[in-house]
Formats: structure tokens, sequence, C-alpha cells
């Protein structure tokens, strides 16, 4: 009845010329054409009731993986998801690529399906190689004519790669190796910056994806993302642990001492702990505004920060009631100078030592910290009394053991550029964090 209702027209062909049509024909057409239009409304409600369980299969599928373990990578989530999604999602071909913060760079993290040749897991490529990757990226305008490519600020699908100009002739050639007729990108972002984005090839007899098809990749991007940003938080939540601890252990120490009459007596150790309450409550409130990314790199003193976390951490055991563990301190290496977010370096710090006080055998044992140089390295070294197993041991160095804490401390040292060492005897554990030390007071600080 209205023309903005109108989705088709039903055209009815007879042979006769300039033929006048009964009113009985006249409703039989109508009603053949509101059948019709049920007909495809059906069609339409089934296909978003398939996308909606589609949907459904995503979602369930990502958090099924995240709870799997104490931490996990965005490309493990990548490699357990899609293959278990590519038949109800129809993906022939995906990848997975991360962004340099710079947009300089990006690095292919994870491919379906896994077979050699095609993706190149841990190859970095160079944005402006790639003409997609510049107008995906913002990095440059989308001057085409359509003909070959759909722009759109939420993907682009190049329909043609062969006759693409926003295809550069190393991926046309490539294209052309492995029977790609059409490539679809689509951004991923965090607080509106694209840190990942995935590709899916229609491959072989398969010409190009669907609006409905594009949807679900779009919305399993958009939860890949989401479970992201659930893990960074929840990467938050456990290292509040330790400062909330020394804070409540601090204030009730404080809260004895003003209750003293003579509160003179008693005002350094007053100030110190005051102090100590400001510095953590500081860093708290750091890691909460770290779900955002805030904060800047800075030239920092390895040994003075290890000093601090240990003297937190060794507060924490007071407060936990651990009984006969030996503390030692030292030797210390001055001017051992790092370049990090400090909150980075204190994270690693709290999560190496409540794991080493949570080692310690029930009898009781050692944990001790020291400081060295190791050529251009800064290295800090954090020993507790307890043996780790050798399968233990291989998992731990990469960054495989269970616990969010060892996942969160190997994350942010593959971000520092830095590395860590594990020994085990029958008697101890030794853990050394090596970072590059920042020798050149002159330069400002840069990370990867």
């Amino acid at each position: 009845p209205h023309e903005r209702d109108t989705v088709g027209v039903i055209q009815i062909y007879y042979a006769e010329k300039n033929r006048s049509f009964t009113r009985l024909e006249i409703q039989i057409a109508e009603l053949l054409a509101k059948r019709l239009a049920l007909a495809m409304a059906r069609k339409k409600i089934l296909s978003m009731h398939k996308i909606n369980e589609k949907k459904d299969a995503i979602v369930h599928h990502i958090f099924k993986s995240l709870g799997n373990r104490g931490g996990i990578k965005m490309e493990e989530v990548f490699n357990k998801v899609i293959p278990e999604l590519a038949d109800m999602v129809n993906v022939q071909s995906c990848a997975l690529f991360s962004v340099a913060s710079d947009y300089k760079y990006v690095v292919l993290e994870a491919g379906y399906p896994q077979k050699e040749g095609y993706h190149s897991i841990g190859k970095s490529f160079e944005v402006s190689s790639e003409p997609a990757f510049e107008v995906l990226l913002g990095l440059a305008d989308y001057k085409g004519d359509g003909l070959y490519e759909l722009v759109t600020p939420h993907y682009i699908l190049v329909v043609d790669p062969q006759r693409s100009e926003i295809i550069s002739e190393h991926m046309k050639k490539f294209a052309r190796q492995h029977n790609i007729n059409s490539i679809l990108y689509i951004p991923l972002h965090v607080e509106g910056e694209i840190t990942y984005f995935m590709t899916f090839d229609a491959l072989e007899h398969r010409q190009r994806y669907q609006d409905d098809e594009i949807e679900i990749f779009m919305f399993l991007g958009r939860e890949l993302m989401k479970a992201q940003r659930m893990e960074r938080l929840d990467d938050i939540l456990h290292d509040f642990k330790n400062p909330a601890i020394a804070i409540a252990g601090f204030a009730r120490r404080l809260k004895r001492l003003l209750e003293h009459e003579n509160l003179s007596e008693y005002m350094p150790k007053i100030k110190r702990y005051v102090d100590i309450l400001f510095e953590e409550t500081s860093r708290m409130q750091e890691l909460a505004l770290s779900i955002y990314e805030v904060g800047s790199e800075q030239v920092v003193d390895m040994t003075e920060v290890l000093r601090r976390r240990f003297e937190i951490n060794k507060e924490a055991i007071k407060e936990q009631f651990k009984q006969n563990v030996i503390l030692e301190e030292g030797p210390f290496e001055k001017g051992l100078l790092v370049c990090c977010y400090r909150i980075h370096l204190e994270r690693v710090f709290d999560n190496l030592l409540n794991n080493a006080t949570k080692a310690i055998p029930l009898k009781g044992g050692r944990l001790s910290i020291r400081t060295f140089r190791q050529k251009d390295w800064a290295c800090a070294e954090i020993k507790n009394t307890g043996p780790i197993s050798e399968e233990d041991k291989s998992k731990l160095l990469e960054g495989e053991g269970e616990g969010r804490g060892l996942y969160i401390t190997h994350r942010i040292i593959r971000l520092l550029n830095g590395k860590i060492e594990m020994d085990s005897t029958q008697k101890s554990t030794t853990f050394v964090v090596m970072l590059p030390m920042h020798l050149d007071k002159s330069e400002t600080c840069k990370l990867a």
C-alpha cells in the first residue's frame, strides 16, 4: 500500500497485446504477490534466526576458550575458535594480523587453514607495501572508482584482486597461485585504535562472501576484541592483590601508631607508612587506568623498583601469616636503568615475588633478591626455596604454565624486548628477568 514498504515487484506476462484485466485476475495477482511476500519474509526470518544461532555459537566458543586457563593470547583464541566455527560460518581461508602501535608494520599472527605455504605465521609486513593496509588503517584515502572493491567504514571487500588498484603486484601473484577470487578485510578496534585486523579469502569456485556472511565475520571480530578487553581487565584485577594486601597491612599498623598518646615519638614511622600508602594507592590507580593504556614510557632504575616491590611483598607475607620465611636482599647493582612503563616492571616483579612466596614449602625457606649487569642487559634475580619439575620448567619458560601471573609476566617482558631465564635444583628455583639497559641518556624511550 505504501511505496516505502515495497521491496520487490511481481511481473506476470500475457501473450495478448493491450489486454484488459478483469477484477478477478487483478485480485489473483495481488494474492500471489502477498503469498510471495510472506514466503520472502519467512525466508528472511529463518535467515536471521540462522545468523543469531551462528552469533551464539561464536560467543560460546570464544568464552569457552577463555575459561580454559589463567590467560590466553589473541592468536590462541583465533586458532581455537576458527577451526571449530569454520564449517558453521562458511570460512574458507582467514588470517589474523596484529598492528604495530606506529602503524608501520603488521604481523601475521595466525591463519586458517594451517597448511604450509599459505600462511607465513610470524612474518612481518610493512604497511606501505600493501595499499589495502594503508586504506584499512586510515593512512591513505581511497581514490578508486568502486568497480573492483567496496570500501566502507567497517570493512573493505576486494571483489577482484587482479584488477583492484589497492592490491599490490606481490599480492596479485599470491592470489593467482592460490585461486583467491576476493579478499575481505575487517579491522578490530580498541578505544578507537586498530590493533588487529582479519582477512577472509574466497577461493576456487566461490566468488565472494555475501552480506550476511560479512555481518557474521564482523560480529566475530567484535567478540574477539570484547574477549581481549575482558582478558585485560582480568589481568588488572589479578595484579590488584599484592598492593591491596599491603595497603591493608600498613593501614592497620598506622592505626595502631595513631592510638599512642606521644605521636612525636612515632612520627618517622607514621610518615613512612603514609608514604607507602600513598604510593600503593597511586599504583592501584595506575593499574586501573592502564586498562585504557594511558601513561608514557620512562627511564627507571631496575634495582630501586625491585627493592620497593620486595618491601611490599614482605608486608604481604606478614598479612598471609606465612611462617618461617627468611628474606635476603642484595647485592645490588647501581645505575641499572631500563626504558619501560614503570607499572609494567612493577607488575613483573609483583607476580614473580608472589609466585616465589607461594612456592616456598610449608616448613619454611628463603626468598632472596639481587640485581646485576650482564653486558648490555639489566638483570634482576628472584630466588626461593623449593624445586620445579622439568616438565613444569619448560612450560613456565614459554609462558604456558597454569596461572595468570606468569602469563602476564611473559607478555610484559616480550613487550619490553626482554627475556626471562629460570634455573631449578632440588632445593631452590631462580628466575632472572633481563631487560635491555638504557645506555644513551640523550635518547628517549622507544618500545616495540
